[in-house]
């Protein structure tokens, strides 16, 4: 009758188009009060009310005339284990139940399980899940078969459920990886995740990145910070060279050229200030111009000595001071680092004079008593 069209007046629901993953359809909600009725007897004049069989528990068989749900070994008026690896739902007649355990699930006591993440049942009547070996991973459960580890991960030991990260100064450029294959290489970071060691790949952003200028990698580095003395991080460029991107070596691309200064970190020359100056290769710290010499540009591998008529009395000085009034000076080796007074009896009201003859003679009807007059 559930196949037959049913009348709007029919007396039980219809069956079509249900399923069930775990037996429900197999119980009847009357089957501790079944509700009867007979021309030659009348069910409504006695106490006891009318029960349909119940289904046999599962995991278990039962023969003809099981009375009891409970399972005693060897007495078979009460409910059997079904044989090992096969699986028994709900109502089982027969000890093979609804057969072998299928691929993804395991069956210990004839009740199907599904496999639990991390593990895999690769065939028909698997008694007992398997862990995933290293190199692959299960996330889900009622898996036949365990998913191979992606690039950028691995996937250590056995029984994993998810893939680990790949760690920074590493790449995990293949698949079923169980610890990460090739270093970083030199000049370069490897964040976690990095699925390349070609650093010149534009199809991934999972690559290697050039440390920054200023910094040198050696292999293996994972970040682009410095940590000095950790070498999983990038380091300072040593003192007297620079160090460009993608620098592999303390010494970078080489000694601070003269006339330039590399403190430490640098990441390119920086030039020699006004005043100072850098005579050797390497130079760490620019040094001041002594007294007597002047830097009047940037970049000085060598101070100039004070041109005549000039004094540079300080040092570090990039502009050299005219000499007053009154003064002269012509050389360091002749008249020495100041300017020297015009004598007794000689004047002169110009600046700059750049030897002695320059100061005039007091004309006839005037004197001179002192030294440096300037009229």
């Amino acid at each position: 009758r559930h196949l037959l069209p049913l009348s709007l007046e029919s007396p039980f629901k219809a069956l079509r188009g249900r399923f069930c993953l775990d037996d429900r359809c197999l119980h009847f909600t009357d089957e501790s009060d079944f509700q009867a009725s007979d021309y030659l007897f009348d069910y409504s004049s006695v106490s006891f009310k009318l029960r349909r069989p119940v289904p046999c528990p599962p995991g278990m068989y039962c023969h003809p005339g099981v009375g009891v749900d409970k399972f005693t070994s060897k007495n078979f008026t009460t409910p059997q284990p079904c044989y090992e690896s096969f699986y028994c739902p709900e109502g089982s007649a027969d000890p093979a139940g609804a057969g072998e355990c299928p691929p993804g699930y395991y069956c210990p006591f004839g009740s199907k399980i599904a496999c639990p993440s991390g593990t895999y049942c690769p065939r028909d009547g698997h008694w007992d899940p398997v862990p995933c070996p290293p190199g692959r991973f299960s996330g889900m459960v009622a898996i036949s078969k365990c998913t191979s580890c992606p690039k950028g991960f691995i996937c250590p030991g056995f029984g994993r459920v998810a893939p680990a990260i790949c760690p920074p100064g590493y790449a995990c450029s293949k698949d079923l990886l169980k610890s990460p294959n090739p270093r970083c290489p030199a000049g370069f970071f490897c964040p976690n995740g990095t699925t390349t060691v070609d650093p010149f790949r534009n199809d991934t952003a999972y690559r290697p990145y050039p440390c920054s200028p200023g910094t040198y990698c050696l292999t293996g580095v994972g970040f682009s910070s410095v940590v000095s003395g950790d070498f999983n991080y990038a380091q300072f460029c040593t003192e007297g060279f620079y160090c460009e991107a993608a620098s592999n070596s303390p010494r970078g691309n080489g000694l601070c050229p003269k006339g330039f200064v590399c403190p430490l970190g640098s990441s390119i020359p920086k030039p020699a200030p006004k005043g100072k100056y850098a005579e050797l290769l390497g130079t760490i710290k620019e040094a001041k111009c002594l007294p007597g010499y002047y830097a009047p540009t940037i970049e000085t591998i060598k101070c100039l000595p004070c041109p005549p008529g000039t004094a540079c009395e300080d040092e570090g000085m990039s502009v050299a001071n005219l000499c007053s009034p009154g003064t002269y000076r012509s050389s360091i080796a002749k008249d020495g680092i100041p300017c020297k007074a015009c004598p007794q009896g000689m004047w002169s009201k110009n600046y700059g004079l750049r030897e002695r003859g320059e100061c005039i003679k007091c004309p006839p009807g005037s004197v001179c008593p002192s030294e440096t007059m300037v009229n």
